[in-house]
Formats: structure tokens, sequence, C-alpha cells
């Protein structure tokens, strides 16, 4: 009979075989700048985005086969790493969770193997190469302890944190020497999903895709890859990210596509 750790050890397994070299999947804001997937409306003093909703991700993914590697943003990876765990039996269940501060608009999946919460969250630009215990208990990780990328805000040795808070949030928290971040993170429903565009938008206005790749060390390191050629919504994406940044995150309105 697998043992709790057992089955850690196979979701561990399958993140890296997942992320490492993006074999199955890695970080793409192709998709978000890509008008088959988001329409983007200027206006004077506000944007209007269209994009898909869960339920339209969902139905995505769980028709879609694994004859090419999926890119993507956190949304999007979330998604299909929620699906991807349950339909191979990796876990006994599993949420999309997201968050939407002032610093950090994310998505992540929070996994339950034998009665304990894992966090997984392969769709950051640096994603977490192991599930973490929900425990509130802080775990070192040495995997970005070593060379470098070019596209990499973490590195040397790397502690997470994940803690259950009394209003059903989870905070995650990531620290190490070169940056440190937390993610208060709740389950996610449309009310959330509706606020994290206007404040991603805030943060940033430019377009890439990063990839883990290894080092001669057994560590990894975090490398800036080209963008796929429908990405083509850059300099879309700029003007909306200017006008955030000019009238903050509620100048962004979204509207969910079916």
């Amino acid at each position: 009979m697998e043992t709790q750790n057992d089955h850690l050890a196979r979701i561990n397994s399958w993140i890296l075989d997942t992320i490492v070299n993006g074999q199955k999947a890695y970080y793409d804001r192709t998709t978000v700048l890509n008008p088959a997937h988001t329409q983007i409306i200027i206006g004077e003093n506000q944007a209007t985005i269209s994009v898909p909703n869960i339920s339209a991700l969902e139905k995505q993914f769980a028709g879609q086969t694994m004859d090419n590697a999926v890119g993507g943003t956190c949304r999007e990876l979330a998604q299909w790493a929620k699906n991807e765990l349950i339909k191979k039996n990796l876990v006994d269940s599993a949420e999309v969770y997201a968050c939407a501060t002032n610093k950090e608009a994310h998505y992540v999946v929070v996994a339950k193997i034998d009665q304990q919460n894992y966090l997984v969250d392969i769709g950051y630009s640096q994603p977490v190469l192991e599930a973490i215990p929900v425990d509130g208990l802080m775990h070192k990780n040495n995997l970005y302890n070593g060379k470098k990328g070019s596209k990499q805000a973490f590195s040397g040795e790397i502690n997470y944190m994940t803690k259950q808070q009394a209003d059903g949030s989870i905070l995650f928290t990531v620290n190490s020497p070169s940056r440190s971040t937390e993610f208060p993170l709740y389950p996610l429903n449309d009310e959330l999903d509706k606020k994290i565009p206007g404040i991603w938008a805030v943060q940033t206005g430019s377009g890439y895709a990063t990839k883990v790749r290894p080092n001669n060390d057994g560590t990894y390191r975090v490398d800036i890859e080209p963008m796929g050629e429908e990405a083509t919504l850059g300099q879309k994406f700029q003007e909306v990210h200017d006008l955030a940044k000019k009238y903050g995150a509620q100048a962004i309105k979204v509207i969910f596509r079916e």
C-alpha cells in the first residue's frame, strides 16, 4: 500500500517531468497576447478585456491531448494542472486558489492526498519544483541553489511556507536571498477572477515566456524564452498597462466568455 510520502514523491516526480525543459507545460504569455484568446478594447480612461471564463478553460483542458506542451500564464496552467493531477489519479481532490493584492496576482492548485493539503504551483514564471504541504512549517529547497538563469526571481536556498488561515485562505510565503513575497490565496470564484487582470496589468506590460532548465549539478535555473508568433497584442497590452498605472486596476473591465 502506498504511503502519503509515496504519493508526495509521485506528485513531485510529475512536477519535474512536466516543467523541466517545458516538456509538458511552461510559462508563456503568448496565451494572453493572442487575439484568439484575448480581446482588448482601449478607451480614453478604461480598457475592456474579454477572456474565456474558468468553465471554458476547464472544458478546453479536459478534452486536450498531450501532442504539444501547454504554454500559458498561471491562470491557464493552474486549471491545466488541476485537471491533470485528478485525471492521473495523483491526488484525491484538487482546487484552484488565487490571490489579488497590490503586489501579487496569481493562481495555484491546492491538492489533497491522504487528508493533507499540498500547494502545487507550476504556473509562476519561476515554478515551484515540489509540492508544499499546507502545514505552517518552513520547507527548505535547494533546487534553485545553483547557476542562475536569465529570467529568475528567486535563487539560492528558498524557504517555502503555506499556512491555513482562520478565514479559509492559505498564506503562501516564498523567501530567498534574492527576493521574498507572499500570496494570500483564496478558493477561486468569478468575483476574485475578475479582480486579477486589472491588478496584473498594473504590475506588468511586457510579454515573455520562461522554461526551467537543468544545471549540471542537480540544480535548476529559469531562462527566458521567445514567445509564439501569435503573440500579436504586445502594443495593446502595453497600453492596458499604461492605463492601469495611470487610473488604477479599476480602469480594467473584464468580460468572461463561455
